[in-house]
C-alpha cells in the first residue's frame, strides 16, 4: 500500500519511486488533501526532469485540490512549489505572486519551510 505521508520527502531522494507511487495512489478515490499531495509529488518529480509544463499543470491541479481540502498549510506548500516552478521557467512576476501568497498564508514551522 502507497502512503502518502512521505511521498513528498521521496520526490527528492528517489524521484521514480515517488512518480510511480504518486501514480499509483491517484488511480484510487482519493480526498483532496491526498490527492493534492500526490499531484504536487508527480509535479516536483516532473519540473525536476525538465517537464517544466506538465509541473504547472500538476501544480495547478494541486492548488485547486488542496483549495478544496480547507487545509491552510496544504495550500500554503502547494503555492510555494508553484511559485517556485514558475520562477524556475523564467515566469518570475507570477512565481513572487505565488510565493508572496504562500508567505502570506503560512505560519511557525511552515513560514520557515517557504
Amino acid at each position: 500500500m502507497v502512503q502518502v505521508d512521505h511521498l513528498l520527502s521521496l520526490t527528492l531522494s528517489r524521484p521514480a519511486d515517488a512518480l510511480a507511487q504518486a501514480n499509483q495512489l491517484l488511480e484510487q478515490d482519493l480526498d483532496p488533501n491526498a490527492a493534492s499531495i500526490a499531484r504536487q509529488a508527480r509535479a516536483i518529480v516532473l519540473r525536476d526532469t525538465g517537464r517544466a509544463d506538465e509541473a504547472i499543470a500538476e501544480l495547478r491541479t494541486a492548488l485547486r485540490l488542496a483549495r478544496l481540502s480547507g487545509a491552510r498549510e496544504r495550500i500554503a506548500d502547494v503555492q510555494a512549489t508553484l511559485g517556485l516552478t514558475l520562477g524556475l521557467v523564467g515566469r518570475t512576476v507570477a512565481g513572487l505572486a505565488a510565493l508572496d501568497g504562500a508567505v502570506a498564508a503560512s505560519r511557525g514551522v511552515l513560514a520557515g519551510r517557504i
